[in-house]
């Protein structure tokens, strides 16, 4: 019998690629991959926002329009992210994990994939539960390519008994078609 919070991972696992393998995304990686960087933007504007209402008191009849627009310019960030992100096809292929030193994958938080001809895979951001990768051995990979960085959406043991229900789906398949087509 599995653990509780490996019976956990394995749950939102499953959940997640019975989604990916219709080429969609979940409401949680969607939102964590929209979500991302607004973070880093909150952060670097609250002492902007503190410094300005502190030392600069004729801003404070500017404040209500300086929150507005900053509300409008992470609403706007977050819209073009979420468009950019909606027009991505998810890919997916049979990749084998690489054989990583401890040290670099603690600092890096990089995991390495390559693929049968030799090509490499490194995915920097997981929107997937962690779960143990074991080098050189195979695992159905469900991911974005985005222009800058791979982002992994969901990852199975090529070998585990319930691999084969998490194949790409048709709609999978027409999903990848589909910006293909519209190109032309």
């Amino acid at each position: 019998m599995l653990k509780h919070k490996r019976d956990a991972t394995y749950t939102a696992m499953t959940e997640r690629l019975r989604r990916n393998r219709d080429g969609r995304l979940t409401a949680e990686q969607w939102l964590s991959i929209t979500v991302e960087p607004l973070i880093t933007v909150l952060v670097l504007l609250t002492p902007i926002l503190i410094v300005m209402i502190l030392r600069l008191g004729a801003f404070t009849r500017l404040l209500p329009l300086l929150l507005v627009l900053v509300a409008f310019g992470t609403l706007a960030m977050l819209l073009l992210r979420a468009r950019r992100y909606a027009r991505l096809p998810m890919q997916t292929g049979i990749l084998y994990a690489s054989e990583q030193p401890i040290l670099r994958r603690l600092l890096t938080n990089t995991a390495v994939f390559y693929d049968g001809a030799g090509g490499v895979y490194r995915f920097s951001q997981w929107l997937a539960p962690r779960i143990p990768i074991l080098p050189n051995q195979g695992y159905r990979v469900y991911y974005l390519k985005d222009s800058d960085r791979k982002v992994l959406c969901s990852v199975i043991l090529e070998d585990d008994p319930e691999a084969a229900h998490f194949a790409p789906s048709h709609t999978f398949q027409h999903r990848v078609r589909r910006p293909a087509a519209q190109a032309t």
